[in-house]
């Protein structure tokens, strides 16, 4: 028999009832969704906020360890005695409640020893620390001597290791320092203080011996001015030679500019960068590989950018070398480099042009500072004539020559005793390194 048929009307009404509760279901989801998205991006905003909050607590923090240290260098200078023995490396303040969260600061030794007091010259990392709920954020700044610059800024020449003269050695403005033996095989026109001479020469000025040993700067120095430079890459060199003409602030062949002149170069092991003739006003940082060599062997003009920094600091290896020197009686001829060495946004003692017309003697002025005491350093060269012109200061921990060949003339310029480069101050204050500022977040 034929079932009845079910009206239409009727299944209409159960379809509509089934999509009513579909669409429900569906709103109720999207709402709790929502929900939990706003909850999400409610606890999202308050965590960057407490992130916000926890970076400027780091800087309150480095603020109170900045005027602690302050404090206590105003307190020691009344008292005629150190203010580094006081604190202790590594060791973190009393956590302060302040602006809702907690701050607190340490002071770690910069050259790796973990003493603070050894050495008044030593570089201080302070660390301010950072907390809100939990967010935990910290910031660093490299702390450098800031007093009167180094003893050594005061010599022409100071060597840490032994010096050997073969040639001819003319200094003026301050003494030839020797830390270690001095053997001069031949002349110097000049005063020298030494720690021992071993082979006397002829030396026309006074000498001093033995001497205590005059204090450098610390090893981390060369890594405050690297971190601060642009890279040039080894490939950018043919043959190699590093020839870019003019190099400044304002100019660079081989990539992008650095506001502050610096231009750093990685010489690989058994490699040697020829820097050819030309005019660099700027810092040059260099590291050199186990066996390698920086020769600054043609006619150059080098100068600092920026007075408060070195024209030159390497970082030496074992068995390195640094040779200075070029061609006996050379002149830097614009024409002979095909560059206008003194175009308007980089002058020459105030004067610029656009011609090729400009000759120059060959001079480096400024301090060149050699790291590293299995790094030697040689002055002039034992196969051709040749000579070194130095207004400045050169300071190297390992050996000093002036090679068979070789004249070299150093002047000391005052300045740099007067407003020492970054870095080679003496004394007992110390102040932020500008550019050594990085955050980190607390493990």
């Amino acid at each position: 028999m034929r079932q009845p048929s079910v009206p239409y009307c009727r299944r209409s009404r159960g379809s509509a009832y089934l999509l009513v509760l579909v669409m429900t279901a569906m709103v109720v989801v999207i709402g709790l969704g929502a929900i939990a998205v706003a909850r999400l991006n409610h606890r999202n905003a308050a965590v960057r906020g407490d992130e916000a909050a926890a970076d400027v607590l780091a800087l309150s923090a480095l603020e109170m360890g900045i005027t602690v240290l302050e404090d206590a260098m105003d307190a020691a200078e009344l008292s005629a005695s150190p203010w580094r023995p006081g604190f202790t490396h590594g060791v973190w303040s009393s956590p302060v409640d302040f602006g809702g969260g907690t701050v607190e600061w340490s002071l770690a030794d910069a050259t790796g020893d973990e003493d603070l007091a050894d050495s008044d010259s030593d570089p201080i990392v302070l660390t301010g620390r950072g907390s809100i709920n939990d967010a935990v954020r910290r910031c660093s700044v490299l702390l450098v001597p800031a007093g009167a610059g180094l003893e050594v800024l005061q010599t022409p020449l100071h060597t840490a290791g032994n010096l050997i003269n073969d040639k001819s050695l003319a200094a003026s403005g301050g003494p030839i320092s020797v830390a270690g033996s001095l053997y001069n095989n031949d002349t110097i026109a000049g005063d020298v203080e030494a720690g021992a001479v071993m082979v006397h020469g002829s030396i026309s000025g006074t000498v001093t011996t033995p001497v205590p040993a005059k204090d450098m700067p610390g090893s981390s120095i060369f890594q405050s001015y690297y971190d601060r430079a642009t890279p040039i890459p080894w490939s950018a060199f043919p043959n190699p030679d590093f020839e870019p003409g003019l190099l400044s602030a304002a100019v660079n062949p081989y990539g992008p500019q650095n506001k502050d002149g610096v231009y750093r170069v990685d010489v690989p092991a058994f490699e040697t960068l020829k820097v050819r003739e030309g005019r660099i006003r700027g810092t040059l940082v260099i590291t050199l590989g186990y066996k390698s060599k920086l020769k600054l062997q043609d006619e150059l003009l080098l100068e600092p950018h920026r007075p408060d920094f070195p024209c030159l600091i390497v970082q030496g290896a074992v068995d390195a070398k640094v040779e200075l020197g070029w061609p006996d009686g050379a002149t830097l001829d614009e024409a002979a480099v095909g560059v206008n060495l003194n175009p308007p946004h980089t002058p020459f003692e105030g004067d610029s042009d656009g011609s090729l017309d400009d000759v120059y003697t060959p001079e480096i002025r400024g301090l060149v500072h050699v790291l590293h005491a299995g790094t030697g350093t040689f002055l002039g060269d034992d196969l051709d004539d040749s000579e070194l012109v130095v207004t400045g200061t050169i300071l190297t921990e390992g050996l000093a020559a002036v090679a068979s060949k070789g004249t070299a003339t150093l002047t000391v310029d005052p300045a740099l005793f007067v407003n020492p480069p970054e870095g080679y101050s003496e004394g007992d204050r110390v102040a932020p390194l500008p550019g050594s500022w990085t955050w980190t977040v607390d493990p």
